[in-house]
């Protein structure tokens, strides 16, 4: 994966699991803190500081109800040297979650008449390959164009990207094929995001940057919301963290890639929330075009797709969302939002090996009192030892997967993570784990003698299999 967006590897891990108790909690007492407003910021609080750890993760949660406040809290460092703690006002960069400013960037141009979400790109980009498919800017907006995240110039960082231009990083990958034919399937893709900047550049006139602060963040009154340049310095702004094989924190690698209208934007939790209610309310582009916003994408099969324009469509757990997560070195994000009860759920954190969907689905099941419907099933111990072994992603990195088993339960350690954690099985060949990659569905893989021959990762727009190597 692309670096600085959604990183190149396939999992990220958290140093702490959720724990067992919080779970248990979470899923037996959760009525009685619904009906106990004043037990609620206590439970929240707790489930937080659980996931969290105690060595200093910084992180601004906040939750709205019908786009009012009902919970705001800051927890950990935001400058783990100078001891400073991060405060519900401090900014971090939102990471992929920029892409919704993009997306409706676009969609704003669309309702004024400036292009068509069914124009070619080939109008924008006469030297881009398409494979002699139409691309239109709706596949590049729905991760549906079959343009590849895969850029290995980009997951290398071989250069300084810093100093290139949009259309400059668009030629590392205007030559690559196709992954798939545009429009018959969707893989998440920060490259088109690039390319829909770009294009915001040419219809506009203006930088990218100027564009999104005229349209969005100074009529919003978004005051700590920016897109900086590498240089700049930004008031309030949390410093970035990573954390090393070992499971140390340590200070986040520079970001080489100028990646602004996939992952560029910083800004603190109100800001998010003003954002938030500005579209919802249909203050920024009219209802009609939000809604195509919000609806999920239909494929060529007619099957819908993970994401509608720019915004994710899921079920978490039996409660329909609309959410987006982001991740750049340092920094890691999650919106989640259930339209049906009006309750929004804002995640910023300055340590990117961490996954926050976990986080915000619980905090978003906390908020409306209800738990989760995920049954689990036992596995026999026969099939548990045939998934036993090494699986590695790629040929590109070294990163691996490790299965194991102790005490008749499975574990699975990748080998950027300090831990391994607890594989809960819903069927025999299916699986997911509590503390990252929590939405994903993972389903074991065989051969035609029935042998198991990896793995596959289905979620979040995505599907990629793992290959087992020992």
């Amino acid at each position: 994966m692309w670096h600085g967006i959604t990183l190149n590897f396939k999992y990220v891990k958290n140093h702490k699991p959720i724990v067992l108790g919080v779970l248990l909690l979470f899923s037996q007492s959760i009525q009685a803190f619904a009906q106990q407003n004043q037990a609620l910021p206590v439970v929240l609080d707790k489930v937080i500081k659980d996931h969290l750890g105690s060595d200093s993760i910084g992180c601004a949660v906040l939750i709205a109800k019908s786009g009012k406040v009902i919970y705001k809290k800051a927890y950990g460092k935001a400058d783990i040297e100078l001891n400073i703690p991060v405060n519900t006002e401090m900014v971090f960069e939102i990471g992929s979650i920029s892409k919704q400013f993009t997306a409706v960037g676009i969609l704003k141009l669309a309702e004024e008449g400036k292009l068509g979400l069914r124009d070619d790109i080939r109008k924008y980009f006469p030297a881009f390959k398409t494979s002699d498919y139409i691309i239109t800017i709706e596949n590049l907006l729905s991760h549906t164009s079959g343009i590849t995240d895969d850029v290995k110039e980009f997951d290398e960082n071989r250069m300084d990207f810093s100093v290139l231009s949009n259309s400059q990083m668009i030629d590392f990958f205007k030559n690559i094929p196709l992954k798939f034919e545009p429009g018959s399937a969707e893989s998440y893709s920060s490259p088109a995001y690039l390319m829909l900047g770009y294009i915001i550049e040419q219809v506009t006139g203006k930088k990218y940057a100027d564009f999104i602060a005229e349209q969005f963040f100074k009529p919003l009154k978004m005051k700590t919301a920016c897109i900086p340049d590498l240089w700049a310095i930004i008031p309030n702004l949390a410093k970035g963290y990573e954390r090393n094989k070992a499971g140390r924190i340590v200070k986040s690698r520079p970001d080489y890639i100028k990646n602004d209208p996939a992952g560029g934007l910083v800004m603190s939790v109100e800001d998010y929330l003003k954002w938030h209610n500005a579209l919802w309310n249909y203050q920024i582009i009219k209802k009609e075009w939000f809604e195509k916003a919000i609806t999920p994408f239909v494929l060529k099969d007619g099957n819908p797709a993970h994401f509608g324009l720019g915004f994710e469509i899921d079920d978490a757990f039996g409660v329909p969302i609309v959410h987006h997560g982001g991740r750049n070195f340092g920094y890691n994000s999650h919106e989640m939002y259930a339209p049906k009860d009006e309750v929004l759920v804002v995640v910023l954190n300055n340590q990117s090996m961490s996954d926050f969907t976990s986080l915000a689905t619980i905090l978003t099941h906390l908020a409306l009192g209800k738990a989760y419907n995920y049954k689990e099933v036992e596995v026999p111990e026969k099939i548990m030892d045939t998934y036993i072994g090494k699986y590695k992603w790629n040929e590109i990195t070294e990163q691996h997967v490790m299965i194991s088993k102790k005490d008749g339960k499975m574990f699975f350690k990748d080998s950027t993570a300090q831990f391994p954690s607890e594989m809960h099985f819903t069927s025999d060949t299916s699986f997911f784990i509590y503390d990252y990659g929590f939405m994903m569905v993972n389903t074991f893989l065989k051969d035609n003698n029935g042998k198991i021959k990896g793995f596959n990762v289905k979620g979040n727009g995505e599907s990629f299999d793992s290959k087992k190597v020992e």
